[in-house]
């Protein structure tokens, strides 16, 4: 039977789920950086043209 990850984070030592959720926060926080980069050279590439 599968568990859900609320039921594996129960059952795990308290300092291995704040490790555990102090990384995942970190890899999200990269994500949303990159994404964030990625938009804003996709806008300056469309607005770049015009401006010749």
């Amino acid at each position: 039977m599968a568990r859900t990850l609320e039921q594996l984070l129960e059952q795990e030592k308290p300092e291995v789920v704040a490790e555990a959720k102090r990384m995942a926060s970190e890899m999200l926080r990269i994500v949303d950086e990159q994404t964030t980069a990625k938009q804003d050279h996709e806008a300056n590439s469309v607005v770049a043209p015009s401006q010749k």
